[in-house]
């Protein structure tokens, strides 16, 4: 009978400390999991913080010890790439984030690129001899049009002789340009149907004064100061011609702006000024890209004036360049070295 008290009892402590054992056993489970819960949303809340998110940066003052509702709305944030299509309206920070990144970086971006293609396109419009000349430039200029980039000259023209063929108006560099001394109507006609020949049409003075000022507005082709030796005028080659001629600089006169009359006898006519061939003054230009719209030789532009045409830009043998070869100046004599350039409008 004792013995199997004895048994009774040891079967009953053994019950009782397993049932302690089994207790511990599962309060420490549920401790770890509430451990490893805890640890995750602390690893939330400092990346979070990392990446500037406030809410979740609040919850990592405490210590990662986070409240239910912030738990929760980090547990929102954990899974937003799951939820965002489903739950728009969950306030997480990935959500909202994510929509503010995209547009402004989207927008930006879109606007130049469309702005800078389309003025690619326009400019594309105009064969490769010419220049393309916007809209707005004036107030007279209402539609784009392409200008020749060179002054015309004859398609059998070189870099040393002037040719003969004034069949079709060419705007090539490096050849000598296409000009008449003197200027008259017939000359006009042959300039329009030379012009008509290459698919485009004499300029008219609006073209021609848009492009000489250029989208700056300037005085002369290149800025608003005369510049002597810029594009081709009577003073270009003075001082070149004493050097090369070892003639003293006082006797050249180099410093007056028709100093190329007298060049080596100070007084008594002695020029040493020349036509140059095309685009040889790459400085002679503005942002549009044409070459000697001032000086080398007069550019002949269509009017509605009684003879239906203007002598513009200035030559090589103008005494007084600096006003001469003004983009406001108008020629009101013919006996000069006249050539032209050939325009067209964009459809």
């Amino acid at each position: 009978m004792e013995l199997k008290r004895k048994l009774l009892l040891f079967a009953f402590v053994l019950s009782a400390s397993l049932s302690v054992l089994f207790a511990a056993s599962c309060n420490l489970q549920f401790g770890g999991s509430l451990v490893t819960v805890e640890n995750e949303s602390s690893e939330t809340a400092s990346t979070d913080t990392e990446t500037g998110d406030t809410e979740s940066g609040e919850g990592t003052d405490n210590g990662g010890c986070i409240s239910v509702d912030t738990q929760t709305d980090t547990a929102i944030f954990i899974d937003s790439d799951d939820t965002e299509s489903d739950n728009p309206d969950s306030g997480t920070g990935a959500y909202f984030d994510t929509g503010s990144d995209t547009d402004p970086e989207t927008q930006p971006d879109t606007e130049p690129d469309t702005q800078t293609d389309s003025d690619t396109v326009d400019s594309n419009l105009c064969p490769k001899d010419m220049v393309y000349i916007p809209a707005g430039v004036t107030s007279s200029i209402t539609k784009p049009f392409c200008m020749d980039k060179y002054e015309a000259s004859k398609s059998d023209a070189t870099a040393y002789s002037y040719g003969n063929n004034e069949s079709v108006a060419m705007s090539v560099k490096g050849v000598l340009p296409w000009y008449v001394n003197p200027m008259n109507v017939n000359a006009l006609h042959i300039f329009k149907d030379a012009c008509g020949a290459a698919g485009k049409a004499l300029c008219n003075s609006e073209q021609w004064f848009a492009s000489c000022t250029g989208p700056s507005d300037y005085t002369y082709v290149y800025g608003n100061n005369f510049e002597v030796e810029t594009c081709n005028n009577v003073a270009t080659f003075c001082d070149d011609y004493c050097a090369e001629n070892s003639i003293d600089k006082s006797l050249c006169n180099i410093n007056t702006l028709n100093c190329g009359y007298y060049c080596g006898t100070g007084s008594s006519y002695n020029v040493c000024w020349e036509v140059k061939p095309t685009g040889h003054f790459a400085d002679c230009t503005n942002d549009f890209g044409t070459r000697d719209i001032n000086g080398n030789v007069w550019e002949i532009v269509t009017t509605d004036s009684a003879d239906g045409y203007e002598i513009r830009g200035g030559a090589i043998n103008c005494a007084d360049p600096v006003n001469r070869f003004k983009c406001s100046f108008t020629a009101g004599w013919t006996s000069l070295y006249a050539g032209f350039r050939c325009c067209k409008y964009l459809n």
